[in-house]
């Protein structure tokens, strides 16, 4: 498979789907070997074995949640997808049935990628989360209830949580390292005062009052 991975990678520099995008080659070579790569790694299917669910999480949920990742990358997640599977398609890698599966993840993303551009790392995890909730048929603008469904499925939750971190586990073990740390430093006395002073800026994210599409049965 890593064979494959560079191979792809090095024709992506002169495959003519790639030509003319708003990301540089190097940029879009980043994202199609990342993209291969997590589809075999955490979802062990090579090129022609994807399934569209494994699609979603990959392209969807862990890539936006690369520590590496731009935010004008993750607006051209889909173009980049995009040029990618017409790219396959015309040289005969994938089926058309493949295809098909294909574009209708990267249908699903196009309304949900520029939202996920404009939000830090962090919150964007907060966003996908929530979007996990609300595909499990749980109106995520009513609290009570939200909270109600969490407790109940708590170990749903953690494992749909582990599932799209499992890539960066390296990445979140380090910064949970430096939040602690940062907690064991004392504050000096002489700023006691003004800590106090400050007014904490509340966290979190708004979320829109969007009703949940009715999928066509």
């Amino acid at each position: 498979m890593k064979q494959e991975i560079t191979r792809i990678k090095k024709e992506v520099a002169t495959a003519p789907e790639f030509k003319e995008k708003d990301l540089s080659i190097a940029d879009q070579q980043y994202l199609v070997a990342e993209f291969l790569q997590l589809m075999y790694q955490e979802c062990h299917q090579g090129i022609n074995q994807w399934r569209f669910a494994d699609l979603q999480l990959v392209l969807g949920m862990m890539m936006p949640l690369d520590p590496n990742i731009t935010k004008l990358e993750i607006l051209n997640i889909v173009p980049t997808a995009q040029a990618l599977f017409d790219y396959l398609k015309r040289t005969d890698q994938i089926d058309m049935e493949q295809y098909r599966v294909a574009l209708k993840s990267i249908a699903h993303m196009q309304t949900s990628q520029n939202m996920l551009a404009s939000m830090e790392r962090r919150q964007r995890t907060t966003q996908l989360m929530l979007s996990y909730i609300q595909s499990q048929g749980v109106d995520t603008d009513n609290v009570n209830k939200t909270e109600k469904w969490m407790d109940a499925h708590q170990s749903q939750v953690a494992t749909f949580m582990r599932s799209i971190l499992s890539p960066w586990g390296e990445y979140e073990r380090q910064q949970l390292h430096k939040r602690q740390q940062a907690t064991r430093q004392p504050v000096p006395v002489e700023k006691d005062r003004q800590l106090l002073r400050k007014k904490r800026v509340p966290q979190g994210i708004k979320f829109s009052k969007k009703r949940r599409k009715k999928r066509k049965k």
